[in-house]
Parts: structure tokens; C-alpha cells; sequence
């Protein structure tokens, strides 16, 4: 009862100090990359598969302005560069008063202050002081509790094509942040791509990580493995 308890208070101060501040479509530039460079590029990986999916990752999602903005691109897309293929979105994040938010899908002014009209008219429904996201949009985004630190839950997030973690390393320690990129690292396919803020960085965090430069963004791709010489 009382480790109960503990772990209770703990969440509840993890809650009140991991507030995220973000708004829809917030890094038009990355957006542009993923869609027009990344996509390409994992469809084309994807060619000869017999079930043709791409899975994304939103670590640190926050209040949910990121994965729903991802999820609007990728439903854009669906009649595009991603016709055939399935998609999944996961939103991990581990402020639980944060992720409530982000399933009830309720924005005021500031989060949806970059938020396009063609997009806002068409996922998006009015009301009156605020915009609710449709269902459809809702049902394409699956949102879980996950500590980024926590090794027993980080291994299962397998097989991801993309992974957006942007502006939530900046809050890590060196030793931790080495250890979320090695779990990045295992949980990202071999045509993967992994984003992050734009003022964040793998130097001196990380080798397995290659820098890609894009028009106006970046991202990081594997660093192919150095066979290992035998006698």
C-alpha cells in the first residue's frame, strides 16, 4: 500500500513538471522533409513488401499537437506517395494530465494558431471558442504512458520507420540521453528516420546516428556498422 501510494505522488510530480508547450504544424520545414524526402525514401524501402506499413513514433508527444499534425500529413498522403499503404502513429508521453488532453482532441488559439484552413476545415470541428478534432483524425493516433528512461517498457516500441522526438532531450543528462538513443537506435528499422528539435543534437552523444541534411532541416539516419575484422 504505501510503494503504492509513492508511486502515485511520483506521478503526480512528474505531471506538474513535465508541461510541453507546442501548437500544430510548429516546424513547417521538418514537415516538408518528412513529406516530400522521408516518405519517398521509406516507401521505396518498403517496394517488395507483401504488407506495405509505415509505423511513427511521437516520443514526448505532449498535449498531442505533433502526432495529430503527423497524422493529418500521412491521410494527405494516403492518396499520394503512401496509396497502399497502411499507417500507425504511436504518441508516448509521460505526463498523464498531458496525454488526457491529447485524446479528448480539444485546442484553443494558441495551439492551432499555425493551423493551415484547409487542414482546420477538414479535420477539425468548431466549438465556438475552441476546435475539437474529428474522429477520424482521433482514430489514427494511439496514445500510451511511456518514461522514455524506462528500459522494460522502451524495448517494445520495435519496428519503426520514424521517430519524432523533438525539444524533449534538452531536459536529459548526457548519460541518460545516450541511453533513449540506443534504445532509439534498436527500436528504428535500417531505412528509418529519426527527427529532433531543431536545436538538438547527437554530437558527442552518439556514433550510431548519421546527420542528414535536408532543405531547411535535418534528420539522422543509422550509421552503417564497421564489420568486425577476425584473425
Amino acid at each position: 500500500m504505501l510503494a503504492t501510494s509513492r508511486n502515485s505522488e511520483l506521478v503526480n510530480l512528474l505531471n506538474r513538471i513535465t508541461v510541453g508547450e507546442t501548437c500544430f504544424f510548429r516546424n513547417h520545414p521538418q514537415l516538408d522533409a518528412l513529406r516530400k524526402i522521408v516518405l519517398p525514401k521509406i516507401v521505396e524501402a518498403q517496394a517488395k513488401s507483401a504488407v506495405p506499413q509505415i509505423r511513427l513514433w511521437s516520443a514526448g508527444c505532449s498535449t498531442g499537437e505533433e502526432p495529430y499534425t503527423l497524422a493529418m500529413i500521412f491521410l494527405e498522403e494516403s492518396q499520394g506517395v503512401l496509396k497502399g499503404f497502411r499507417f500507425e502513429i504511436e504518441a508516448t508521453d509521460l505526463n498523464e494530465i498531458s496525454l488526457e488532453h491529447a485524446r479528448q482532441g480539444i485546442y484553443g488559439e494558441y495551439s492551432t494558431r499555425k493551423l493551415p484552413p484547409y487542414f482546420r476545415q477538414k479535420y477539425f470541428l468548431n466549438t465556438g471558442e475552441s476546435l475539437q478534432v474529428n474522429s477520424m483524425l482521433q482514430s489514427k493516433v494511439k496514445f500510451s504512458r511511456l518514461n522514455l528512461q524506462d528500459a522494460s517498457r522502451m524495448v517494445f516500441m520495435k519496428g519503426m520507420d520514424i521517430i519524432f522526438c523533438c525539444n524533449v532531450l534538452i531536459y536529459f543528462d548526457t548519460s541518460s540521453k545516450r541511453m533513449v538513443i540506443q534504445h532509439f537506435y534498436n527500436n528504428l528499422t535500417a531505412h528509418g528516420f529519426l527527427f529532433l528539435g531543431h536545436s538538438e543534437s547527437l554530437y558527442g552523444i552518439s556514433e550510431d546516428f548519421r546527420l542528414v541534411h535536408m532543405p531547411s532541416a535535418t534528420g539522422y539516419v543509422k550509421s552503417p556498422r564497421t564489420p568486425v575484422m577476425r584473425g
